[in-house]
């Protein structure tokens, strides 16, 4: 990953934690969602929100923010201000979310439905 991302962005295996830095900012991610990163953590969270229709939208400091399906935490930088509940089921995203929010966070390794169970959480594993 590291031959092609652009600028001054770079892929790291710790142990079993993947992330990426950019200039003093870090990353963690999921080896096999690398990809989305090449081009820096600023631009992938930019293209999230331009992709989510986020940047039409006026948030103010005070707002509250509740991502279902919050992943790894790509949309955390855009709300540094805002506080932020996050809500992600599989495991392996959910480890390396802890891993990448601030004080401004909350989150939950639960998923998120319209009624109050337990279900069977299908994962597909890749390796």
């Amino acid at each position: 990953m590291n031959r092609i991302s652009k600028g001054e962005v770079t892929y790291h295996l710790t142990g079993t934690d993947y992330y990426v830095s950019e200039k003093k900012s870090v990353h963690h991610i999921i080896k096999e969602r690398g990809i989305h990163f090449t081009k820096g953590i600023s631009e992938r969270t930019l293209d999230l929100v331009k992709s989510y229709s986020i940047d039409k939208i006026n948030f103010k400091d005070a707002d509250l923010i509740i991502d279902v399906g919050a992943n790894t935490g790509d949309l955390i930088p855009f709300f540094q201000k805002q506080r932020y509940i996050g809500f992600e089921p599989s495991p392996a995203e959910f480890r390396a979310l802890e891993k990448n929010i601030n004080s401004n966070c909350k989150i939950y390794n639960l998923a998120v439905g319209d009624i109050e169970n337990e279900t069977v959480f299908y994962l597909i594993i890749r390796s």
